[in-house]
């Protein structure tokens, strides 16, 4: 099976393309920018020069990883053609090449108020980004295309984006800086991290799961958890800092049943690290 992969240099979609080339697949890695061996330049944002690629490389499965992330005012167009045209486009092409269509989303199109988010949580993204993630998610739903739209809550490793704070405290303890908790730290999450959002996005394609799912690991633990795993497994043992401050909410996915399990944080860390 030939499966194109956008965003194929970032942090999912490189973990993506890492693993996919190690099975029987046939790996077609779209970047914005080639800086490697095999890179496919694409801009996707481009609607011709992305309907031109996608029929020269004919996949049967797009597992779209590209995401402008920008929580500010100055990418407008840029998060819209990439977040949400981006993916109109893929899946208007699926439908008329019988393709399956994965798309990477996120709790994010359901706000930052709701404890819990599900296929039944409403959805009300806070800011523009989230709002272009969920108009790409209605639109591959009308499209009426294959697809697999994942929703993951937070995807954590080392070197991941730093809009998550988990993998800036990550980095922070390999440098040796012990990482601040503010309050308590008793909030609860249940990230995933990379390599099993990875192999999430693959076992969605070789099981042909479709529809919209929710992703994570099925064991939260409290944000203190996460620090002081963080601690224990990268500045062995010291101690994380703790600063006056309020309390986040919980926030947890309920895990799809259709889903594979994952690893739980400390365990992923230990192993994946």
């Amino acid at each position: 099976m030939k499966i194109l992969i956008t965003g194929a240099n970032g942090f999912l979609g490189g973990e993506l393309r890492r693993q996919l080339e190690q099975t029987k697949h046939v790996v077609i890695p779209f970047v914005r920018k080639k800086i490697g061996p095999g890179d496919i330049e694409c801009d996707i944002g481009n609607t011709n020069n992305l309907l031109i690629a996608l029929n020269e490389y004919q996949p049967n499965a797009v597992i779209n990883c590209a995401a402008k992330v920008d929580f500010s005012e100055n990418s407008k167009q840029d998060q819209y053609n990439i977040n949400a045209l981006a993916p109109a486009v893929i899946a208007s092409w699926c439908i008329n090449n019988d393709a399956h269509l994965i798309q990477v989303s996120g709790s994010i199109v359901n706000g930052s108020t709701a404890t819990e988010f599900s296929n039944s949580s409403q959805e009300s993204p806070i800011n523009y980004y989230g709002e272009t993630k969920l108009l790409s998610d209605r639109a591959i739903r009308l499209s009426q295309c294959r697809y697999t739209i994942v929703r993951f809550g937070g995807i954590f490793g080392e070197g991941g984006p730093n809009h998550l704070g988990i993998n800036s405290m990550i980095e922070q303890a390999k440098l040796g800086h012990a990482p601040t908790i503010a309050g308590k730290g008793v909030a609860l999450r249940n990230y995933i991290h990379v390599q099993d959002a990875a192999k999430t996005l693959i076992y969605c394609l070789d099981n042909k799961i479709t529809g919209t799912h929710y992703s994570g690991s099925r064991k939260s633990i409290s944000i203190a958890q996460m620090i002081e795993g963080i601690c224990d497994i990268y500045m062995d043992g010291q101690s994380p800092n703790y600063q006056d401050g309020n309390e986040a909410i919980d926030q947890i996915t309920i895990v799809s049943p259709s889903l594979p399990e994952v690893k739980s944080f400390r365990s992923a860390l230990e192993k994946y690290r």
